[in-house]
């Protein structure tokens, strides 16, 4: 089959994965999308078609975020009614979110991986899987950003980096400290003694910069 076929195959099976509605439909486009992946990559010269067999693929991730979020916990059953000699139970057990998807076909943590893409906008989402270099990871994180900015929750900031340790700042920072509070101490704690308290954690935050710097070897 020539490239311009093949490609004209995915572009039909695009527009067919709109029309699917259930999980187990289009878990079948994701399947043949993985084996069109794996076809493209054993052509010689077939660039374009990997590109767009990978872009197909995303697209059923998609589209199978779409339709995960709609899966609810099955409701509960009625039970046999009045005039039974085996009384049961008069519900059944509730099925979970996790067991429902899990009975469609799907972990939920693959469903929640896949409705993330569905925060990122339409006409962006198509840019950005139709990219060279476009993959799972990078939508997902994507979609994650968007969702955060549509629940109101905007990407937190990067916290500054601290400046670094310095012993002898820190020893002296310590010094100013404890010749400030000299007046309040007791009376019978002599300047010499606070001294030796100075000293003290002047070598521990020696001992600990030896530390710091083994550690980073």
């Amino acid at each position: 089959m020539s490239e311009a076929k093949d490609l004209a195959l995915i572009d039909k099976a695009e527009r067919d994965i709109v029309q699917a509605t259930t999980v187990a439909e289009v878990l079948e486009f994701r399947d043949r999308s993985l084996a069109l992946k794996h076809y493209a990559k054993g052509k010689k010269g077939g660039e374009a078609l990997v590109q767009k067999a990978n872009a197909y693929y995303l697209l059923t991730l998609r589209r199978l975020g779409e339709i995960t979020k709609e899966v609810k916990p099955a409701p509960p059953t009625a039970g046999p009614g009045r005039g039974k000699k085996k009384p049961r139970p008069s519900v059944d057990p509730v099925l979970s979110r996790s067991e429902s998807l899990a009975e469609a076909g799907i972990t939920k943590q693959d469903a929640s991986r896949f409705e993330v893409l569905t925060f990122i906008p339409p006409k962006q989402f198509n840019e950005e899987r139709s990219k060279p270099d476009a993959s799972v990871a990078k939508l997902v994180k994507l979609g994650r950003e968007e969702k955060a900015k549509q629940n109101g929750n905007p990407k937190p900031r990067a916290k500054p980096e601290p400046p670094p340790f310095e012993p002898l700042v820190a020893a002296s920072q310590l010094a100013g400290s404890i010749e400030e509070h000299l007046e309040k101490w007791p009376a019978d704690v002599s300047k010499r003694d606070a001294l030796a308290v100075l000293e003290q954690y002047a070598n521990r935050i020696r001992e600990e910069e030896k530390e710091r710097k083994c550690r980073s070897r």
